[in-house]
């Protein structure tokens, strides 16, 4: 496994593993390695392993990567020994096994690491591996599960005897354990729960472990003859609590035992037990259920013959079972007791609490899962956003872009026109979709492509607005729209052209130090919200050398400090009446003044900012 050594750092000697296929480094809590430092961009860049080789790739950062003092304009394969530097902190990279390991995911200075006996260190964030083959053969098991829903069985569900007979010669509180002597056979009892706790001790897959309960069950009980464990599909187990006064949920068995040690022989179930037991969440002991008056009407106990019968609802809180377990015995002579019934009780709590952690562990199972593919689409996202900056006569450019989440709906583009066009002019696009996340980046996707299309396709600018318009109105996309700006720069002069479809006025730095907005009385409407035959209008406008432009999202002016205050246009324009700046040192330092506006708060939209410079023969001085 390949690593990182910390060769200038808060803790010097350091040593990172990359046991990700993909290792994102930044300055954000949700990064592999964290680099804790306002310099580091929140995803700066990333490190990514494919056949057994490895690569890095700056994540349009701020402050860029840099791999032995040069840095990298896109990924760069790296090999042993290399030299990586992401502001202050420099790190060796290693291709092979260090002898001394220590795994750390902060590198802010604050240590996570545990010993283990052997006094070998591991990493906070080590999981417990998920073994793929066994889940599929688990996955094969449970689809020939027969599901079960309530007999037509009828109960007094007021408990009241029927012809005055009944067996229940005990009840017991399943959710507290509420009548539990603990002074009976506790050397016995304590022996059971302490096998019983060791087998589910550790246990991720219920699966895995309800058998051998059933099992220890049996050694425990020698009259039991047949048991099972009947439980809620996961939706029904996970609806909120309290909801179990409704009509009864389907079931399903999802462990059996017999004495015969046969598991898949017909195992008898009762719905009528089964739902007393569910709906008062107390464990039912019936010394003989086929005579019980409780249960005489249940043909279903008449025709298993069934005896006694511990059945213990399985009480995640005291108003939501999960299922339950039975015992059941066709002999008479040795019938269960209130002790055996207090025992089952105490192991149902252990069974329940299995259930629950396996619930959890699959649940984290999955968003890892979903974590991954929505990583692998940030990369697919970033792939459609420009490489590099354009070469185009007497301009210069800058420009930065983050999704609020993973993926993002933001898009920019820098679409020159082909060479047999006889035009050189370059179209700067820049548009942003309603909503957020995995809706948002898909339509993005879809615009990125449509977008290119048209440049090519159409005559003129207004009309690649309205082709647009007619492809979002038109895409069956329900209520999602686009503000979108398309800026037209011509080389050599300091000549543009703008069509907006609804999106944040650009804004233009003059050499005066007045700043003004473009095209306020010629801005159409959104994409998907026009009419299909909405006409765009185009607006030319003129700079001066060294006068600037620039262009953005409303993730900008909308990001939020603690008190909900938003950034706001007002401190753009004061930013750039601040003094005369360049495209690069402009954009930085927006970014820096919203982040530290927001204070790392977490922002609910996507940042996007592009600046156009005109600047013929000589670069403007920085002030």
């Amino acid at each position: 496994m390949a690593s990182l050594k910390v060769i200038k750092g808060p803790i010097v000697g350091q040593v990172v593993e990359l046991i990700e296929a993909r290792m994102i480094l930044g300055r954000h809590a949700t990064s592999q390695i964290v680099l804790d430092h306002q310099s580091v961009s929140r995803h700066h860049a990333q490190i990514i392993r494919e056949h057994g080789q490895y690569r890095i790739e700056d994540l349009r950062s701020l402050n860029g990567t840099h791999v032995n003092n040069e840095l990298i304009p896109g990924p760069r394969e790296l090999r042993d020994g290399d030299v990586l530097r992401i502001c202050d902190f420099v790190f060796e990279f290693h291709s092979g096994p260090l002898t001394r390991r220590i795994r750390q995911r902060d590198l802010s200075g604050k240590s996570t690491e545990v010993e283990r006996p052997n006094g070998e260190a591991i990493s906070s964030s080590d999981r417990p591996v998920f073994d793929s083959r066994a889940a599929s053969r688990r996955a094969q098991a449970r689809a020939g599960r027969e599901t079960l829903s309530a007999e037509q069985d009828t109960f007094d569900s007021a408990g009241e005897d029927i012809e005055g007979k009944s067996s229940i010669i005990s009840t017991l509180d399943a959710a507290t354990g509420e009548g539990i002597r603990i002074n009976v056979k506790p050397e016995v009892k304590l022996s059971a729960i302490l096998e019983i706790t060791s087998a589910l001790g550790g246990v991720l897959d219920v699966e895995d472990v309800l058998p051998a309960v059933l099992r220890s069950l049996f050694r425990i009980f020698p009259q039991a003859e047949y048991g099972f464990f009947l439980l809620k599909s996961e939706v029904e187990a996970n609806s909120p609590a309290g909801e179990d006064s409704g009509p009864m949920p389907k079931l399903a068995v999802r462990a059996t035992w017999s004495r015969s040690g046969d598991q898949q022989e017909n195992v008898p179930v009762s719905m009528t037990i089964i739902r007393q037991a569910m709906e008062t969440g107390r464990a039912i002991l019936s010394a003989d259920a086929s005579e019980d008056g409780r249960f005489q009407r249940s043909e279903s106990l008449a025709s298993m013959k069934i005896r006694s019968v511990m059945c213990v609802p399985l009480m995640r809180t005291p108003q939501q079972s999960l299922g339950v377990i039975q015992l059941s015995t066709q002999d008479l002579i040795q019938p269960f007791s209130g002790e055996d019934l207090e025992l089952l009780v105490s192991v149902s709590t252990q069974v329940t609490l299995a259930l629950d952690n396996a619930a959890m562990h699959a649940a984290v199972v999955r968003q890892r899962e979903l974590d991954r593919e929505l990583q692998f689409a940030a990369q697919v996202q970033l792939g459609f956003l420009p490489s590099g900056k354009p070469t185009l006569g007497s301009w210069k450019f800058a420009d930065y872009y983050e999704a609020a989440h993973k993926v993002g709906g933001d898009y920019f583009d820098y679409i020159p026109q082909p060479e047999k066009s006889g035009c050189d002019e370059l179209a700067v696009a820049i548009a942003d979709v309603a909503g957020k996340g995995v809706p948002a980046a898909l339509l993005m996707a879809r615009l990125y492509a449509a977008t290119r299309y048209r440049v090519l396709a159409e005559a003129s600018w207004p009309e690649v607005m309205q082709a647009l318009n007619r492809e979002m109105t038109s895409g069956g996309l329900g209520h999602r729209f686009v503000t979108m700006l398309l800026l037209v720069l011509t080389p050599g002069t300091g000549l543009g052209r703008v069509v907006n479809a609804g999106h944040l006025l650009p804004l233009i730095r003059r050499n005066s130090g007045e700043v003004e907005l473009l095209g306020l009385k010629h801005s159409g409407m959104p994409l998907g919200l026009a009419p299909l035959e909405t006409v765009y209008n185009e607006l030319e406008f003129q700079l001066e050398p060294g006068e600037m432009i620039v262009i953005y999202t409303d993730g900008v002016t909308e990001a939020m400090n603690i008190d909900e205050e938003m950034f706001g246009r007002d401190r753009i324009v004061a930013l750039l009446k601040r003094r005369l700046w360049t495209a690069e040192d402009f954009v930085s330092t927006l970014v820096g003044e919203i982040e530290a506006f927001a204070a790392d708060r977490s922002q609910r939209d996507d940042l996007c900012v592009v600046a156009m410079q005109y600047a013929p023969e000589s670069p403007v001085a920085g002030g």
